[in-house]
């Protein structure tokens, strides 16, 4: 168990989710989009001091460095550190347990959904063919 304390000054409550884009295989020059997105005029971390994330090797030294020169400092978290950064490690625990249990992705090239019904469409439940 995590026990996640706030210091002094620092708050959760105006933290917020951005979903900046979706895509199965996210490249350099998407990843680069993105940050440009997210911190323009506009942009939802246009007001931002820090950005927290992981070390995933898609946040590269490009996507670093178009923070870097609107002033906002990325900041990389160490390996195996879920403690860091609990808010948002809760955050994705709620998605995967409360939401992604109830939604049929569709549009996938995995094969057809198939629904089937049972006690006179009382019980019903989608599948699809394994390979």
């Amino acid at each position: 168990m995590y026990r996640c304390d706030n210091p002094p000054g620092v708050s959760p409550v105006p933290a917020k989710v951005v979903i900046a884009g979706i895509t199965p295989n996210p490249s350099d020059e998407w990843m680069a989009q993105i940050a440009r997105n997210l911190t323009g005029y506009d942009g939802e971390l246009a007001d931002a001091k820090y950005l927290i994330h992981d070390g995933d090797k898609k946040y590269t030294e490009q996507f670093d460095s178009i923070f870097e020169s609107t002033g906002i400092k990325p900041i990389k978290l160490p390996p195996f550190s879920p403690n860091l950064n609990c808010y948002a490690e809760n955050f994705v625990g709620k998605i995967k347990s409360e939401s992604l249990d109830h939604i049929i992705f569709v549009g996938s090239s995995e094969g057809e959904i198939k629904c089937k019904e049972r006690l006179g469409a009382l019980l019903k439940y989608y599948y699809r063919k394994a390979a």
